[in-house]
């Protein structure tokens, strides 16, 4: 797989984490639907970062086991949140501020 390019800067993307957890989140309020994981890249120069190489499969919100990994990346760190809309990523301000324990299914 070749890696992502910086747009900013026209320099390949160093890989930085593998398998970050993605979180998409779907419906108003919205809550989460989607598990994925990805591997994080950074540009050496200006630090922007993106995902890449997202897995085929994901877990979804009616699979039984959705509760269950939606429980353990919130232990155990900080993923990715995918927004539906651009105006939920405003109101959460874009930076990831929600925290992984505020990412709970109703």
């Amino acid at each position: 797989m070749s890696k992502p390019i910086c747009t900013t800067c026209g320099l390949e993307m160093s890989i930085t984490r593998i398998g970050v957890p993605v979180i998409y989140m779907f419906q108003d309020p919205p809550q989460p639907y989607r598990i994925r994981y990805g591997d994080q890249y950074q540009c050496s120069l200006c630090g922007k970062t993106t995902i890449n190489g997202m897995a085929d499969k994901g877990t979804e919100h009616f699979q039984d086991e959705f509760k269950e990994e939606l429980d353990r990346i919130n232990k155990s760190g900080k993923p990715v949140i995918v927004w539906e809309r651009i105006k939920d990523a405003k109101d959460n301000n874009i930076q990831q501020a929600s925290t992984p324990s505020e990412l709970e299914t109703k």
